[in-house]
């Protein structure tokens, strides 16, 4: 493989929804993971400005702990928190003051997509053109972008701004040849522009962990760990990065660490493996919700969707719907029905998935309401 920024990289990287998707977590927890991972000799952070707490988390427990040189950091510019052209300045600064370093080595657009008008608020307030600013300073070694849309809007704007120098990208087996997430077209994409890639969603927000039962016997019956299948699909890519995992408690750090100490290369048989689960999971259904929470920040009516979703998943996975309706209204009790839902349509412009959250709800209403 030719040369390309990163490929030393360790390929596991530390993902920073840790404690989006883990509220109960304390800095205690967070130091033990930044131990046990540093100490297993992976190095790269994930940290965001619209992620809340991470940066602080991150500060104690591995910026003020470790010297500079100890890890990788990553940084995101997001455009629904920019008000104004001087924000995504004032947004930056106040990272690097939370955070406490001087500079980061990886400095991205958060979701350059098409949703919400996210790349018209790029342009407009230069945002493209400040990156390039803290790069040439020395505050930023790598920029470049997540993104969340199709293979076209990807191709537009690398075509626009061949400056980047990678792209971060979900990726995940059961979204490869997906028509929405577009995984394989964008990929393709990237590498024809010679970027490469970071990934994000390898489990796909944990649905290739718990599989529905048909897929998870297949895996079973041929000895093969849902987790390990998912990152060798990951780890078979060329011009990899890293890949971010989630890890929201030290148990999980343990296995998803000694788990991908092991990894081996994908096996042909592996690969037919793949095929069959993915046709698994589509005959089932499942709503590709990956738990990001994102709707929940911008929803005024505070509905929990993404467990909804997982209620609604596990109905037609599992086809007891005393249990999921039980699950349903445990998760609701304090508010937050799929019946509050005013259709604002706030969450469709953030949803990752590109999920029609409003509709899906109408149809929770009707499993579950009535």
């Amino acid at each position: 493989m030719s040369d390309y920024i990163g490929q030393d990289v360790p390929k596991m990287g530390f993902g920073g929804l840790f404690c989006v998707r883990n509220k109960e977590i304390d800095i205690d927890s967070v130091k033990q993971m930044v131990d046990l991972f540093l100490e297993s000799g992976y190095k790269c952070f994930d940290s965001a400005f619209a992620y809340a707490g991470v940066e602080k988390f991150l500060s104690e427990a591995l910026v003020q702990r470790y010297p500079r040189d100890a890890y990788l950091l990553t940084e995101k510019i997001t455009a629904w928190k920019l008000e104004d052209e001087g924000a995504a300045r004032r947004h930056l600064e106040e990272s690097y003051a939370t955070l406490g370093v001087e500079y980061l080595d990886f400095l991205m657009l958060h979701n350059v997509s098409t949703m919400g008008d996210r790349i018209k608020v790029y342009e407009d307030y230069k945002v493209w053109d400040l990156m390039q600013e803290y790069k040439e300073a020395g505050r930023v070694r790598f920029i470049g972008f997540s993104h969340h849309d199709n293979a076209q809007v990807l191709e537009d704007v690398l075509n626009k701004h061949p400056e980047v120098d990678f792209v971060l990208l979900p990726i995940n087996y059961l979204d490869w040849d997906d028509e929405i997430i577009q995984g394989r077209k964008n990929y393709g994409v990237a590498r024809a522009h010679g970027k490469p890639i970071m990934v994000m969603k390898p489990l796909n927000g944990g649905l290739l962990v718990d599989l529905p039962p048909r897929a998870a016997k297949i895996l079973e019956d041929a000895g093969v760990d849902p987790v390990t299948l998912a990152y060798k699909f990951c780890m078979s890519l060329e011009g990899l990065i890293t890949i971010f995992t989630t890890m929201n408690t030290l148990e999980q750090a343990q296995h998803d660490i000694a788990m991908f100490n092991e990894l081996t290369p994908l096996t042909d048989e592996e690969r037919g493996l793949i095929d069959q689960v993915v046709e698994v999971m589509h005959d089932a259904n499942i709503i590709e919700c990956s738990h990001c929470r994102y709707c929940m920040q911008v929803c005024p009516q505070e509905i929990n969707i993404p467990w909804i979703f997982s209620d609604m998943n596990q109905d037609s996975i599992y086809g007891n719907h005393m249990v999921s309706t039980r699950n349903y209204n445990l998760h609701t009790q304090y508010g937050g029905k799929a019946s509050d839902c005013i259709e604002c349509d706030a969450c469709t412009q953030v949803c990752p998935q590109k999920l029609e959250i409003p509709a899906l709800l109408k149809q929770a209403v009707e499993l579950f309401e009535f």
